[in-house]
C-alpha cells in the first residue's frame, strides 16, 4: 500500500509533489489559494496528483484523526508560530506507530548573521540569551541541535536525524548570502556547495538557514 503522507504549510508543493512522484498519497494544506494554485499546476506538469486542502494549516489538523498518516511534513513554517511547541505536539499526534515526523527550524546562527550584517547590535547581543522573541518587529523562534533532540524526545519521538540546510550559503539579503549567494551561483557550483553542506561535520551541528529534524514513532508501521 502506498505511503500516506501529509505535508503542513505545503506552499507551491515544492515537497508534496516529489514525494507523490515517488508513489506516495499525499495530502498538503496551505492557507494561500495562490500557492495551492501553482502547486496544483506542479503536480499536473510532473504527471502526479495530490489532494490540496485551502485553510488555517494547525486548526484544520487539529480536526483530523490521530495516527491517520505513515509520514508528516512541516517545512518552513513553525519559526514563525507562537505556539510552535504545541504545534509540534498536533503534528506528531497524526504519526502513526512506525511513521516519521520531519520538521524544519530556524537556527540562532542565521539570526546573528544577519542582525550583524544590517549592524543591529542590540538584536545580535539579545539572541544570544533567548530562543525565540521579536527580530525586525515580527516574531520568530530559533533552536539549536540539542533543543530540537529535547523536544522530539518529549513527543515521544526517536530522532533519526537533525541535519543543518545552508551552512554556507544565503538567499537574497540574508547574512548568509554575504558569504555565498546561491542566486549568483552555475548549476555547477550549486552541486558542490551542496556536497560540501551535506558534509557530516560536527561544527556545523547547530548552523545553516534551516535544521530539519526527522523522527520516528515506536511501533511498526505496516
Amino acid at each position: 500500500q502506498p505511503v500516506k503522507g501529509l505535508d503542513v504549510g505545503c506552499h507551491t508543493g515544492r515537497l508534496a509533489v516529489p514525494l507523490a512522484r515517488a508513489g506516495c498519497q499525499v495530502t498538503g494544506i496551505d492557507s494561500s489559494r495562490f500557492h495551492l494554485k501553482l502547486a496544483e499546476d506542479h503536480a499536473r506538469q510532473e504527471g502526479t496528483q495530490c489532494q490540496w486542502i485551502k485553510g488555517d494549516a494547525f486548526q484544520r489538523i487539529g480536526r483530523m484523526q490521530p495516527e491517520s498518516f505513515d509520514m508528516v511534513v512541516c517545512t518552513e513554517v513553525l519559526y514563525q508560530r507562537r505556539d510552535f511547541t504545541e504545534d509540534m505536539k498536533k503534528l506528531s499526534a497524526l504519526v502513526r506507530k512506525g511513521g516519521f515526523l520531519a520538521t524544519s527550524h530556524r537556527s540562532r546562527f542565521f539570526y546573528l548573521t544577519k542582525s550583524i550584517t544590517e549592524k543591529d547590535y542590540e538584536t545580535a547581543k539579545r539572541l544570544l540569551s533567548a530562543s525565540e522573541g521579536e527580530v525586525e518587529g515580527s516574531y520568530f523562534n530559533w533552536q539549536n541541535s540539542k533543543q530540537l533532540k529535547d523536544l522530539y524526545a518529549g513527543l515521544g519521538l526517536e530522532v533519526l536525524k537533525i541535519t543543518p540546510i545552508g551552512t554556507v550559503t544565503g538567499n537574497g539579503d540574508e547574512g548568509m548570502a554575504r558569504l555565498c549567494n546561491l542566486s549568483e551561483r552555475t548549476e555547477i557550483e550549486r552541486e558542490a556547495l551542496f556536497d560540501i553542506e551535506m558534509h557530516p561535520a560536527e561544527e556545523f551541528t547547530s548552523l545553516g538557514r534551516y535544521l530539519l529534524a526527522i523522527g520516528r514513532k515506536p511501533g511498526k508501521l505496516f
